[in-house]
């Protein structure tokens, strides 16, 4: 059957159609791409200087995580971390409840992923959620931060372009049209991988991955492809108090949680590779898991060190200490408030605590 031939109007009407589609096309191609300036070079210096220590750069870019100055246990966590991500090795520590592990780890991670010191970083909590709440954390910062934007736009103008959804980040393309390579998911976060506007180079993070697995979940045999064609494996893990109240209670639980680090956690690097681990936990109970983790016997790859609140307690404790508790004691039981134990501390405060030392003053 022959063909027939369009006439000027329709002619004119298809080409209009076309002319039409290729205008919106390019046009959401343009709204989904970003584009990002280099810092000065003042701003790179210093972004540069910060890079060399976990410490001072938690300081300067998480100041409102870390208002207050380091305990002297704070400051051996901070430097396990540092030489296990410059050097790699296996550190076990253990501090008290409120001691600020798990907020220099959220920390530690951001700092990992953006200084390009690790490329795939697997935060691994007793639970799926505390392992999400990690990857919450680093999205937060990454979009919100200013000090972090002002210094690290490759990667903070991507993340807020986002506006923390999923699908706004798959379809996000770079300057040169090609996608920009950033992910979000609730368990799963891939930095962008653009090329500096002024050298064209390709930043240190860029690929970098924190993926978030609860202990007991599926985490054996993690890989991701990146963008330029390789298969990247877990480099650092950082299993964040991985057990909880009830585990530690059950010695199955603990022979299993134990089983799942010394087997599934220390082979995500792949065959014949050593992956580099920090294990901040808590001691719950006499031979629970955290506590086996920290025995140079039980465990001696692991370098495990213990940390106390009160490292010497008062001269006092056995004389004004037990008129104190005494006094306590009397007023809660009669249902009286605790103000003349109080006063108690007060007026022989200097007797009280001389003699004692604690790990942090604060």
């Amino acid at each position: 059957m022959a063909k027939r031939k369009l006439s000027e109007a329709e002619a004119r009407k298809v080409s209009q159609a076309v002319r039409h589609a290729k205008l919106v096309d390019t046009s959401r191609r343009i709204a989904r791409m970003v584009t990002h300036k280099d810092p000065p070079a003042a701003s790179v210096k210093k972004r540069k200087s910060l890079e060399k220590s976990l410490g001072p750069w938690l300081r300067y870019y998480l100041p409102d995580l870390f208002p207050l100055r380091w305990s002297r246990d704070q400051r051996k966590a901070i430097k396990k971390i540092q030489r296990a991500l410059d050097h790699g090795g296996l550190f076990a520590f253990a501090m008290a409840r409120g001691g600020g592990k798990t907020t220099i780890v959220k920390g530690a991670v951001l700092y990992a992923i953006l200084s390009g010191r690790r490329k795939y970083v697997v935060p691994i909590g007793a639970t799926a959620d505390l392992a999400t709440a990690i990857i919450d954390s680093v999205r937060q910062q990454l979009m919100e931060n200013e000090k972090l934007y002002k210094h690290y736009p490759h990667v903070c103008e991507y993340a807020r372009r986002t506006e923390g959804k999923a699908i706004k980040a798959r379809f996000q393309l770079r300057a040169d049209g090609k996608a920009s390579g950033i992910r979000w998911s609730n368990t799963t976060l891939v930095l962008p991988e653009v090329l500096s506007p002024k050298t064209g180079k390709p930043y240190a993070s860029n690929g970098a991955i924190v993926e978030a697995h609860g202990l007991t979940g599926a985490i054996r045999g993690k890989w991701k492809d990146t963008k330029t064609g390789k298969t990247l494996r877990p480099d650092f893990v950082i299993p964040d108090d991985p057990q909880t109240r009830e585990s530690a209670e059950s010695v199955a639980q603990c022979n299993a949680r134990e089983r799942i680090i010394t087997g599934d956690v220390l082979g995500l690097a792949g065959p014949r590779k050593k992956i580099a681990a920090v294990m901040p936990c808590t001691i719950i109970r006499k031979g629970d898991f955290a506590e086996r983790f920290l025995s140079h016997e039980i465990h001696p790859e692991w370098q495990g060190e213990i940390s106390s609140l009160v490292i010497k307690w008062p001269d006092a404790q056995e004389t004004l200490w037990k008129q104190y508790a005494e006094i306590y004691r009397e007023d809660v039981a009669d249902g009286r408030e605790t103000a003349r134990a109080t006063d108690f501390y007060r007026k022989r405060r200097s007797r009280m605590e001389k003699g004692a030392t604690v790990s942090w003053a604060e």
